[in-house]
């Protein structure tokens, strides 16, 4: 009795992931109706197409997740090279004939029955690798030729090939955790503020290389310029939030989704809870992802091993940077991405890659015990001067 109890006490972690991921996944199933219902009807004459494809897409990642939380999780950083090698393949075939090709842009794979977004796999196998390298590198990772460079090269990679299909909302969250992990990791901050404004001179050069992300700028500053086309997502996204207030218009109600709001069940379903759940819904929203982000980082500082560690605090930026972005980019605090919210949107792929992230974190959670993560990264960026 007493180790059961023990065990629930070490596990507390696991049990709340558990519990926030079911709301935020049943938030995504009623709001995945109520927002897709109108689309669905006029482009595919079902308004319950959307939401008969999110549950099976929800049914499919449980599969997923609860495999991912039996794996044990050494199966994913020691084998790093052959899901990072997957991920290399699946963003090269966006390009062949197989790619499926909208909007300008190239971000998934038609796999005749359903289609794929590589990118959202490659998110996790950059997360892998930086785990698995960070923990056996280590010793390496002050020295900028030896320990930096290559990891930054692997990352680099296939964040390239994400950027040649002309997404920049997915790198930019890749880049992000890198720069997270490779800190707590040991690299030097020297060495890694030089590579962030490389990264941001890049990011410049991207946006000028494209019109159209220039055009977004623009729309951000001031999407009143071009209320009818560049700032209408943004207009109408703002418009929902505020029509919410605090209690909302009410479930099924909201004005917005009926073809006002581009992507009202993908990119701004956040815009959508806030106009039909007003501002409890989106705090109960915002908040979720904040006690999800406490309870990765206890995970990690759990965890059994520092490859453990890294991995959980990895894939737990993945998920709440990515959902900060969406919810970000909603309320005009960021230009338009196209970048879904974690558990929330509709998506396959989406939902898919990121309850497998969960099910990571449970299965680092059930075997966790106390670390010395903490310690050591006091001691290397408190005592030595790593600068």
């Amino acid at each position: 009795q007493g180790g059961c109890q023990k065990f629930m006490m070490r596990n507390r972690e696991f049990q709340m992931l558990v519990v926030i991921t079911s709301l935020l996944l049943c938030f995504g199933i009623i709001m995945a109706y109520s927002a897709s219902a109108p689309v669905g009807e006029k482009v595919m004459g079902d308004d319950h197409y959307y939401l008969k494809r999110m549950i099976a897409f929800i049914l499919l990642g449980m599969v997923a997740m609860i495999s991912a939380a039996i794996i044990p999780y050494e199966t994913w950083t020691r084998h790093w090279h052959i899901y990072y090698g997957i991920a290399l393949v699946g963003l090269l075939l966006v390009f062949t004939p197989m790619g499926v090709h909208g909007g300008g842009v190239r971000r998934s794979i038609d796999l005749g029955f359903t289609t794929i977004q590589p990118s959202e796999f490659a998110r996790l196998a950059a997360v892998f690798f930086l785990a698995s390298f960070s923990a056996r590198k280590a010793e390496h990772l002050q020295n900028l030729k030896k320990g930096l460079l290559p990891a930054i090269g692997a990352v680099s990679v296939l964040c390239g090939l994400i950027l040649a299909g002309k997404d920049l909302g997915i790198p930019a969250t890749i880049g992000a955790t890198t720069f997270l992990l490779l800190f707590i990791a040991g690299a030097r901050i020297r060495h890694l503020l030089a590579l962030t404004a490389s990264a941001l001179v890049a990011l410049v050069f991207l946006i000028l290389l494209e019109p159209y992300r220039v055009q977004r700028l623009i729309a951000f500053i001031d999407p009143w310029k071009d209320p009818k086309d560049n700032g209408w997502q943004i207009i109408q996204s703002m418009a929902a939030l505020g029509s919410g207030g605090v209690w909302g218009v009410g479930l099924g109600q909201g004005l917005q989704k009926n073809l006002y709001l581009p992507a009202p069940h993908t990119d701004f379903v956040f815009s959508i809870i806030g106009e039909e759940t007003g501002l409890i819904g989106t705090l109960i929203i915002t908040l979720s992802f904040l006690f999800l982000t406490v309870i990765g980082v206890r995970i990690a500082l759990k965890a059994r091993t520092r490859e453990a560690s890294y991995l959980a605090l990895g894939l737990t930026f993945l998920i709440c940077a990515t959902a900060a972005i969406n919810m970000a980019v909603a309320v005009d605090l960021l230009p338009t991405k196209g970048i879904t919210l974690p558990l929330v949107s509709y998506g396959g792929s989406s939902l898919l890659s990121n309850m497998i992230g969960v099910g990571i974190l449970m299965n680092i959670a059930r075997a966790s015990q106390e670390s010395d993560l903490l310690d050591s990264f006091s001691t290397r960026y408190l005592h030595e001067k790593s600068w």
